[in-house]
């Protein structure tokens, strides 16, 4: 009988304790976004970076708050100008969202943060495929004018 005495709580615990579903504190991160737009500094930035990757660590299993989270950091970066950062959430989010409305809009973006960080091959290489990707769209020939090497539009 002691036996189950002891087993209740620790049950209880570990069901509480598992339980991942909880939401995100949304007054703190309402207060981080109000803090980071009203002033943004490295120290609001990297606390709003820091609260959205502990909640999409937490939510792994709810694909459409990663999405909205994974554009909200990549905006962040894009206001701190903050290059690096932002290849990476938007690498992240055009590769796991494809099918979004801005994925053409984020390829330009992520081709010009890659540019500006010296990475002009890749940015040159993903040229090429938002060119194959979206034929139609007005910025293409932009884009490819910006080529560092031509050679990579003569072998298409």
């Amino acid at each position: 009988m002691k036996f189950l005495y002891y087993m209740i709580p620790v049950v209880l615990l570990g069901f509480f304790a598992c339980k991942s579903n909880q939401k995100f504190d949304a007054e703190k991160i309402g207060k981080l976004e109000a803090d980071f737009n009203s002033s943004p500094t490295d120290t609001t930035y990297d606390k709003l970076i820091t609260a959205y990757l502990e909640i999409m660590q937490e939510h792994k299993d709810e694909p459409a708050l990663i999405e909205d989270l994974l554009s909200k950091c990549s905006a962040a970066s894009i206001k701190m100008n903050n290059c690096r950062q932002t290849v990476i959430f938007l690498n992240n989010l055009i590769k796991n969202h494809y099918a979004r409305k801005d994925t053409p809009d984020n390829i330009v973006k992520m081709i010009e943060c890659l540019r500006n960080i010296g990475k002009n091959e890749a940015a040159d290489i993903l040229t090429l495929c938002f060119g194959q990707a979206f034929p139609g769209d007005n910025r293409k020939v932009e884009l490819e004018a910006k080529l560092q090497n031509n050679k990579l539009l003569k072998n298409i």
